[in-house]
């Protein structure tokens, strides 16, 4: 309740507050002396993602039914991340995998059995990406050594369109479906705030589809990615429209080689 108090009673503080630097994709330095950096770090433990708004369960009854059977804060844990950074930037500014190899090492050495992963959402994107961290930084064998299995709920691991539609208009399918809670949001934050927010978490790059129109073309899956002017385009020219080598948006610079290059050899 107290982070939607305060997204309405001031919107702008709350979405500066909520923004990473646009050009190093970190926290960003405070006005107006530019002295200090706005700080904002994920809550940990199972309190974090337990329940949303009083009734709204996220994982609470799943940790519930877990603990019915005998886990506790010895046997799991909650690997909660800041999700609008950049994998990469998780290890250099939060030394998120050093410290979740960390946990799991600890998890196994306590239970004498490897651990099995749990990762919803991004969070399983987050998973692959560590995999292949830990088998180059720590060793070759570590995943096979320390983990059992892993269970992959919702996780966008070819992208998904619309982290492409966050980051192009600031909106996504899912919102414009919300009615009236989408009507209160625009009142408080336009498209344009919106877009700009989004365009600093460099997390959303990570996101977009991969595999071009052989997987999200119209003849796949049964709609365009993008329809201008009564026109659908292909994964390609849809691209091209948040950067192309002709011209790059300054907010979308930081990621603009992955822009450009990367993400359409995927």
């Amino acid at each position: 309740i107290t982070m939607f108090q305060s997204l309405m009673r001031d919107p702008d503080c709350w979405s500066r507050h909520l923004a990473l630097n646009a050009t190093t994709g970190l926290d960003p330095l405070q006005k107006p002396e530019f002295k200090r950096s706005i700080r904002v770090r994920p809550a940990q433990g199972f309190e974090s993602a337990d329940f949303f708004l009083g009734g709204y369960w996220l994982w609470g009854l799943m940790i519930e039914a877990l603990a019915d059977i005998g886990y506790d804060i010895n046997s799991m844990y909650m690997a909660s991340y800041d999700w609008r950074l950049n994998f990469a930037d998780l290890e250099k500014r939060d030394r998120y995998f050093t410290r979740l190899r960390q946990h799991v090492e600890t998890l196994v050495s306590m239970q004498g059995r490897k651990a099995v992963v749990i990762a919803h959402s991004m969070g399983g994107n987050v998973w692959h990406y560590f995999m292949q961290w830990v088998a180059h930084h720590v060793h070759s064998n570590w995943v096979n050594d320390h983990i059992a299995s892993e269970v992959l709920i919702s996780a966008p691991l070819l992208g998904l369109p619309k982290a492409y539609f966050s980051l192009l208009t600031g909106d996504n399918r899912d919102f414009a479906t919300m009615g009236t809670f989408s009507a209160v949001v625009d009142h408080f934050f336009g498209h344009e705030t919106r877009r700009s927010l989004w365009r600093t978490c460099s997390s959303l790059s990570l996101l977009l589809p991969m595999g071009g129109d052989e997987l999200w073309g119209e003849a796949v899956t049964g709609q365009p990615i993008v329809q201008m002017a009564g026109r659908n385009i292909s994964t390609e020219a849809a691209y091209d429209l948040l950067a192309s080598n002709v011209s790059v948006p300054t907010d979308l610079r930081r990621i603009s080689s992955w822009l450009l290059d990367g993400v359409r050899r995927c």
